[in-house]
């Protein structure tokens, strides 16, 4: 057998994945039909049972791999949900948040299971690793209309959530004065980052380097995702394997003695995942780039996929939950497809002929790209349709720019040095950030994946250019197949759109108040009633995922200018006009609206009422309210719901949607 560890790792992956789906629901049923299918296998393919029982037993550990994580750490962490607890670990971040308060993440343990969790407390003298104490109330993380905070969290293992701390006992000991000092440090150029560069490019640049995302306003980042740019800040791994691609490509024309070459890429890998703050995503990648790049120093000739499996085995081992993370696995297959496809491709393509160093980087970047389109399919709201070439133009503006800011990293940032390159990086971003902005405005360039049919044609045709990469050998074919793939999807995505004729209202509820979001193919527009602009990253997120690129206009309720402002901020699709119920209107495109007023939206006439806005076509009138509707003399009270509803207004239905909007 050969190549064991990759098809042990590979089998071991695919199992704990699958644990993942239901979160160990149905870890029997898959352990079962794995059973089946590898019995069927070991007698239908005798020239190949030694691979059949080592990934079957290799799937099945991975399924108890989860359910003994599940039993021994979520499940003790869960029983503490609403209840007083006591973390003992050290201060892994903090954040002054104003009030004299801090927000204070702990790594510890709760009465011997390793936790993470954040508080509220009492601003005082923290730092970075310093050994504390904290007692407090501790709730499940769950998600919301606006954030989907435990899909996000639970693959970091991540399950609590503390709020206000009723003691901290802060012992000054530090247990890490090393990383304590790196994120001084970090903190030190991220200010000097934001003095020099500052707006839109010092928080992009700030992403790149830490992958903090926490300035970068959120229309910039549907910008950044919807040019399919956005594993250039939201994916580290990914990143990090494209960036140390191109400073190796670039590094091997002045530095031949391979041990050097080693030694100073590892410098920029292990120097890159300190000042990012040692984040998961960046850790993993980093380690599974020393394992490739580094066996020779052992005589033996390195093997990626041998490597990449044994890397797999080592970071899911005690973090089973880590194979739903979206980085984890978009590094597993960029570094896949750079370290075990890439070179394969380029000796063998029967019919490009590839030499030189950017010819290869190029390949590279393809083969990545194409590698990682169902994981975005899988995981994104969408795909771009012309990400191989946006990526291929705009990819090396912002690895220069993240190269030149890395000497300012590596130089101890003195102002001799950071000015000028920070100056160079800045020009560097804002190309990066006028073309992402320019690919994203282009029509159908962008396809949701809202339509759960659309979403499985996407998903299958996406891997016939795969197989004439990975199988023929054939980069060619393989690309043109992309490129008429990709045109396919515009048109059945165009089609679909005709089919669903139907107007719909999507019914985003809160705590203050509802958005009500009534879209028609691409085109909507939205009742802010009472929430005051409360829920408006749940709206981006909702508008993002339908593929809505035009907002007629907006009523709203209340709180009339507080709440424009906010949409106008928190929205990547400026809404045409705003409706106000109060007469002080005095903006381009504000207007007072009042009672008894109706307005048109396609075939849909809308009538503004004294506490509702009426919504009327030829088949239902749903009257819209802060905390109830009403659909055919129903109404259905909105005060305890969280969940987003849709109401089709052709089958005067409503459904309760998930927290994804599916």
């Amino acid at each position: 057998m050969t190549r064991k560890l990759f098809w042990i790792g590979l089998s071991y992956l695919f199992g704990i994945f699958l644990a993942t789906i239901g979160w160990g629901q149905n870890n029997y049923t898959f352990s079962v039909m794995a059973i089946g299918l590898g019995v069927l296998c070991f007698f239908a393919l005798k020239q190949y049972r030694e691979y059949v029982v080592t990934m079957t037993l290799s799937f099945l550990i991975g399924i108890g791999v989860n359910s003994i994580y599940t039993h021994n750490v979520y499940d003790k962490l869960i029983e503490y949900d609403g209840k007083s607890v006591t973390i003992n670990g050290y201060v892994y971040d903090y954040s002054y948040i104003g009030s004299d308060t801090c927000f204070l993440t702990i790594k510890g343990e709760i009465d011997g299971v390793s936790a993470n969790v954040a508080f509220y407390v009492d601003n005082d003298d923290y730092d970075y690793y310093d050994k504390i104490s904290v007692t407090g109330k501790v709730y499940k993380i769950s998600d919301s209309i606006n954030y989907t905070s435990e899909s996000y969290s639970r693959p970091k293992n991540i399950f609590l959530q503390g709020k206000t701390a009723n003691k901290v006992v802060l012992d000054n000991k530090n247990v890490n004065p090393f990383l304590c000092a790196v994120k001084h440090y970090r903190n030190y150029l991220v200010q000097k980052l934001d003095d020099i560069v500052g707006g839109e490019e010092g928080a992009f640049l700030t992403a790149m380097l830490c992958g903090d995302k926490s300035e970068m306003s959120q229309p910039l980042k549907t910008t950044m995702y919807r040019s399919v740019i956005g594993h250039l800040f939201a994916v580290s791994g990914t990143h990090l394997v494209i960036v140390t691609a191109l400073f190796s490509a670039v590094l091997l024309r002045f530095v031949k003695w391979k041990k050097l070459n080693f030694i100073l890429v590892m410098c920029e890998v292990w120097g890159f995942a300190v000042f990012a703050g040692l984040s998961v995503s960046v850790v993993r990648s980093a380690i599974m780039l020393t394992f490739l790049q580094g066996s020779f120093f052992f005589g033996r000739k390195s093997d990626p996929a041998n490597t990449l499996g044994l890397c797999v085995l080592i970071l899911t081992a005690f973090s089973p939950y880590t194979a739903k993370d979206p980085s984890f696995l978009m590094s597993v297959i960029a570094v896949f497809a750079v370290n075990v496809v890439a070179p394969k491709v380029i000796s063998s393509s029967k019919d490009i002929k590839i030499t030189g160093k950017t010819s290869r980087l190029v390949v590279s970047v393809i083969v990545i790209l194409l590698f990682t389109l169902p994981l975005n399919l899988f995981f994104f709201d969408g795909v771009s349709v012309i990400s191989p070439i946006s990526n291929l133009i705009i990819v090396p503006f912002a690895t220069a720019a993240l190269q030149t800011a890395f000497v300012v990293v590596i130089s101890g940032g003195l102002n001799i040095l950071a000015v000028p390159f920070l100056t160079v990086s800045k020009y560097l971003v804002k190309i990066v950030l006028y073309l992402a902005k320019l690919f994203s405005k282009i029509p159908y360039s962008y396809i949701t994946t809202s339509s759960r049919v659309l979403s499985v044609i996407m998903l299958l045709t996406c891997l016939i250019p795969i197989f004439y990469v990975l199988y023929k050998k054939n980069l060619k074919k393989g690309t043109i197949l992309t490129a008429v793939i990709f045109f396919l999807w515009v048109c059945t995505y165009n089609l679909a759109g005709l089919f669903d004729n139907a107007t719909k209202i999507a019914v985003l509820s809160g705590t203050y108040g509802t958005d009500y979001v009534v879209y028609k193919g691409s085109t909507c527009f939205v009742v802010e009633s009472g929430c005051k602009g409360k829920n408006d990253k749940g709206l981006e997120r909702f508008i993002c995922d339908k593929g809505i690129s035009k907002i007629n206009f907006v009523i709203i309720t209340n709180e009339t200018y507080y709440t424009m402002s906010k949409i106008n901020d928190d929205l990547s699709v400026k809404p045409d006009k705003f409706f106000l119920k109060t007469d002080d209107a005095d903006t381009d495109n504000s207007y007072f609206i009042g009672v008894g007023d109706t307005l048109d939206f396609n075939d849909v006439s809308i009538e503004i009422k004294e506490n509702s806005v009426d919504v009327k076509d030829d088949k239902s009138i749903i009257i819209l309210e802060d905390k109830q509707f009403t659909l055919s003399d129903k109404t259905f009270d909105l005060s305890d719901e969280t969940y987003p509803l849709l109401i089709n207004t052709d089958k005067n239905t409503t459904k309760r949607l998930n927290y994804n909007f599916n």
